[in-house]
């Protein structure tokens, strides 16, 4: 059995608090081994991921800010494609709307409110806000998100839920357009897995063979996500859960 496996890292790969991939390291370890084919489909940017990417030391395809770009790695680079309108067109709109609806965009909160908000250093607040196609805000009263939502469709957008921030992204971009381009790349002939914690993975999960929820950090799941076909719950939080869900199918012997 050949698999790939796509994967959101913040709260799923990624402890919530932390940010380490430490629990996962034995999984990620048989991945390398059996040259399984490993995808990021995160709201992460790309500067983010790259840092990552160099940590973890493996050659992975990843798409950054839920859906709005796909890069691959070396001489597969020709197959790069972009989805999302530029930030500049995502942060027009934002501006029309933002007084009305009282938002607030990471670029609008200081350094060391948004360090304390998401306990990043300054220099991965940097990296967070290194973002070409999305714009990541909070609401103060989400029973104005509707309403927000249906502006935004209107004119050509939509709001994605992460773990932390709303996302405000072009209507074209989702994490299952990005997935399906990868697996028509990569992964033709392979089992697809896919796991993801939050709502914003619902995209992830709904076009994988194999959807793993992964805990959250309150040790719940996410509402939105049960209601996916054939759902397999995690035992565990972020890390732990992922390596956990995905050693079972890793030790395959015929697994890569």
């Amino acid at each position: 059995m050949k698999y790939i496996i796509f994967t959101d890292l913040d709260g799923t790969l990624l402890d919530h608090f932390t940010y380490s991939f430490d629990e996962a390291t034995l999984c990620i370890n048989i991945i390398k081994s059996k040259n399984i084919p490993l995808a990021f489909i995160t709201s992460k940017t790309k500067t983010e991921v790259e840092k990552i990417i160099f940590q973890i030391g493996y050659d992975i395809v990843f798409s950054v800010e839920n859906g709005a770009a796909v890069y691959f790695p070396g001489k597969l680079s020709k197959y790069n494609k972009v989805y999302g309108e530029s930030l500049e067109k995502v942060g027009n709109f934002y501006e029309q709307v933002k007084s009305r609806y009282e938002l607030l965009s990471v670029f609008e909160i200081s350094e060391r409110k948004l360090s304390e908000m998401v306990n990043l250093s300054a220099e991965k607040i940097r990296l967070l806000k290194k973002r070409e196609f999305s714009l990541p805000f909070i609401i103060k009263d989400n029973n104005n998100l509707q309403q927000l939502e249906a502006e935004a469709a209107s004119s050509g957008f939509k709001i994605l839920k992460g773990g932390r921030f709303y996302h405000l992204v072009s209507k074209n971009q989702d994490k299952g357009v990005a997935l399906n381009y990868i697996k028509d790349i990569l992964g033709k002939n392979c089992v697809s897995i896919g796991l993801g914690d939050s709502g914003n993975d619902y995209d992830l999960l709904s076009n994988v063979d194999i959807p793993i929820i992964i805990k959250k950090h309150d040790h719940t799941y996410d509402k939105k996500l049960l209601g996916i076909k054939n759902a397999v719950k995690a035992n565990y939080v972020g890390p732990k859960g992922w390596c956990d869900s995905l050693i079972k199918f890793l030790k395959e012997e015929n697994c890569g």
